[in-house]
């Protein structure tokens, strides 16, 4: 009778599960698969993120100024010989980066849970972590274009190991200090090489690579500064972190963060009121701009779309 009522009981869960591909860091090019189950106690949300392997690529493949999308047939006709760039073929560097960032996505994420994990972690980064993360949801920013929770993450990490931010800060203190990094620097001019994971899983400490970080600095700046507006580069340069991120996604986090430091130190807020302009109020669009332009997209299948298309490659001719 138990065995019978425990598998009704799973036939029910799997019943009510439900399956919905999401853009993963807003990138439709990466979609996850999120498998939600309600009917589970508590509710259960599972994400399968697709990776690839760490040597699936020659890292010399996967540079910028690499050409890894091609026309074969004009390839052909040009005379490209196989595994060579068609002559004036234009480099791939957003599509060489998103093969490149696939396959290093774990060890991003080890860094990032070994910073938390440190010795003399008091649980602070983390809570900091989730404070910035819930700041950002509510100003709308992350959108196709806008910087994600998670490179602000990483930026975390950074400014961790250059000393902006210690691990005797509070939480809230660390979410003022990295505002006011946010508010005073123009992220497009300040390239940054995150520190390698540390070979042990954790208790490195995180300065120990600075000797390197400046050298990394400068390969990354010279590597990745002419393809994309903000450089966040793993410790070997061989992927940035910050592609996807428009110029004005930029100066608008900068903003945002000037804005909330304001209200931070505005006297006209008391601390519930500064904490709701922070945390709880929702800041969408309609409420930061003086008009907003929707232009439509055609399907992306079928009689309409096959036509557009059509126009497209007429127009190109």
């Amino acid at each position: 009778a138990t065995a019978a009522t425990a598998a009704t009981t799973a036939a029910a869960e799997l019943r009510s599960a439900s399956f919905v591909w999401l853009p993963h860091h807003q990138d439709p090019r990466w979609p996850v698969l999120q498998l939600r189950m309600p009917a589970v106690s508590g509710g259960w949300v599972v994400r399968l993120i697709p990776v690839l392997p760490a040597d699936a690529f020659a890292a010399a493949k996967l540079a910028p100024e690499r050409v890894n999308l091609r026309d074969r047939t004009s390839a052909t006709a040009k005379g490209a010989t196989a595994g060579a760039d068609a002559p004036g073929a234009a480099p791939s560097p957003e599509y060489n980066n998103r093969l490149a960032l696939e396959a290093s996505y774990a060890p991003a994420l080890g860094l990032l849970h070994a910073t938390y994990a440190a010795a003399g972690a008091s649980g602070a980064l983390r809570e900091a972590t989730i404070l910035l993360k819930v700041w950002l949801r509510q100003r709308s920013v992350q959108q196709a274009g806008g910087v994600t929770g998670f490179q602000l993450s990483l930026l975390l990490v950074h400014l961790l190991r250059a000393r902006v931010v210690t691990r005797s800060m509070g939480a809230y203190h660390v979410f003022r200090v990295v505002l006011s990094f946010l508010a005073k620097t123009m992220l497009e001019d300040h390239p940054v090489a995150l520190p390698p994971p540390p070979a042990g899983g954790g208790g490195e400490d995180e300065h120990e690579h600075e000797g390197e970080a400046g050298q990394v600095h400068a390969v990354a700046a010279a590597r990745f500064g002419r393809h994309f507006a903000w450089v966040l580069a793993d410790s070997s340069a061989g992927v940035n972190y910050g592609a996807g991120v428009t110029r004005g996604a930029l100066r608008e986090l900068q903003e945002q963060a000037a804005r909330s430091l304001r209200a931070i130190d505005s006297a006209a807020l008391d601390d519930a009121a500064a904490f709701a302009e922070l945390f709880t109020t929702p800041q969408p669009p309609p409420l930061k701009y003086d008009a907003l332009f929707s232009f439509p997209f055609p399907p992306l299948s079928g009689p309409a779309a096959e036509e557009a298309v059509g126009k497209a490659r007429a127009a190109a001719e």
